[in-house]
C-alpha cells in the first residue's frame, strides 16, 4: 500500500487541481508554474500567492484556475483524462470573459493544461475564429501538458528540495501512468493452490480489478465499487458501470465466486436479463460467447485476454460495448 497521503487526496480532475493550487502557495513553486505555463513569457515575481485561485464562478462558465497579477491575467481549464470532453464554453465563453475582463494588464491568456495525446483540434480552431473576430485583443493560447510541468518541478529541484512536490509529482505519475499489470505464463498455466505462481496470479486478479475500476472513473464513467468482504461466501469481487439510470442497466465486472466455482473462470462480466433488448443483443453480439447464469447474461474472461496488457484488452473490450449501446441509444 502506498505511503504517499497524496494518493489518497489526488482522485479526480479537482482535487489535482485544488493541489495544484495549494502547491502554488509556495514561491518557487508558482515560479516554476507561472513560467511553464505562459511558456516563458511572464515571470513568477509578479503573482502572489493570493493571486492564484480555483473553480472561479463566471457568467461565461467555470474555469479551473484563475491567475490575477500586476501583469497578466489568466484562466487555465485543467483536464486529466483524454475522454473527458471539452464543454460547450470552451473555449470561446472563456474567451469572452478575457475580452471583457478589466485591468492595467500587459498579456492576456487562455490555457489549457492537459494529459499527453489530448485532441487539441477544436481548441485551436474556435481560438483562431476568436481572434479574426477580435483583432485589436491579443489572448494567447496556450496548450501545455502535464509532463511538462512535472518535468520543470523536476528541472528546478523542487522534487528534491520539497517533500509536498516530490509526493505531488509521484501521484501525477501514478495517475497517468498506473503499474502495468502482467500475468505470466506459470501463473496461467498453474493448476496447484500450493504454489508460488497461484499466490502471484491471484494477486494480480484483485489488482487488475482495482486497476479498471479506477480507470474507468478517471475517464468519466459512473462506477458502483461492489468489494464485499466475505467474496468467497458466494459473493463478488468487482464493480458496476452505469448504462442507464432510469432503466436501472449496468455492466458488472470482477470475480464471481459462484460462477468461478461453476466454470472454472476467476473473472467475468455480466449484465441482468432484464437489461433492455437492444443492450442484450449488443452484449451478445459483441462477445459471442456468452452463457446464461443467475438470470444475468455473463461473458467469461478468457486466459488469451490475460497475457499482454490485460487491462488494456478488458478496458477496451467494454468501451466498444458501451459504444455501441451508445449508439444505438442516439438514434431513438
Amino acid at each position: 500500500m502506498s505511503d504517499n497521503v497524496l494518493d489518497f487526496i489526488a482522485r479526480d480532475e479537482n482535487s489535482i487541481t485544488r493541489l495544484l493550487v495549494a502547491l502554488c502557495r509556495l514561491k518557487p513553486v508558482r515560479d516554476a508554474f507561472v513560467k511553464v505555463l505562459t511558456h516563458g513569457d511572464v515571470s513568477g515575481d509578479s503573482v502572489e500567492a493570493d493571486d492564484i485561485n480555483d473553480q472561479l464562478h463566471t457568467e461565461y462558465g467555470k474555469p479551473d484556475i484563475e491567475v490575477r497579477s500586476t501583469d497578466f491575467y489568466a484562466l487555465i481549464e485543467v483536464k486529466t483524462s483524454l475522454y473527458t470532453p471539452l464543454q460547450p464554453s470552451q473555449p470561446n465563453r472563456y474567451l469572452e470573459h478575457i475580452l471583457k475582463k478589466e485591468g492595467n494588464y500587459k498579456d492576456f491568456f487562455l490555457i489549457f493544461l492537459l494529459p499527453n495525446l489530448y485532441i487539441t483540434d477544436k481548441i485551436n480552431a474556435e481560438h483562431r475564429k476568436f481572434i479574426e473576430l477580435h483583432k485589436g485583443k491579443n489572448i494567447k493560447l496556450n496548450i501545455v501538458y502535464w509532463d511538462r510541468l512535472i518535468a520543470e518541478f523536476h528541472r528546478a529541484g523542487l522534487v528534491k528540495s520539497i517533500p509536498y512536490v516530490r509526493d505531488f509529482c509521484e501521484t501525477l505519475e501514478n495517475y497517468f501512468n498506473p503499474p502495468r499489470i502482467s500475468f505470466s505464463s506459470e501463473q496461467l498455466r498453474s493448476q496447484d493452490m500450493f504454489s508460488r505462481e497461484s499466490a502471484e496470479a491471484i494477486s494480480n486478479v484483485f489488482a487488475l480489478i482495482h486497476n479498471l475500476k479506477e480507470k474507468f472513473e478517471k475517464n468519466g464513467f459512473e462506477i458502483e465499487a461492489s468489494f464485499k468482504r466475505n467474496w468467497w461466501k458466494n459473493e463478488e469481487y468487482g464493480f458496476y458501470i452505469k448504462i442507464d439510470e432510469e432503466k436501472d442497466q449496468h455492466l458488472w465486472f470482477g470475480l464471481w465466486m459462484p460462477f468461478w466455482q461453476k466454470t472454472g473462470a476467476v473473472l467475468c462480466m455480466s449484465i441482468n436479463q432484464d437489461c433492455s433488448p437492444e443492450f442484450i443483443s449488443i452484449f451478445k453480439k459483441t462477445l459471442i460467447h456468452t452463457q446464461d447464469f443467475e438470470k444475468c447474461c455473463v461473458f467469461t474472461i478468457e486466459r488469451g485476454r490475460l497475457e499482454n496488457n490485460p487491462s488494456e484488452n478488458i478496458y477496451n473490450l467494454i468501451t466498444q460495448i458501451l459504444d455501441e449501446n451508445n449508439k444505438i441509444t442516439a438514434l431513438r
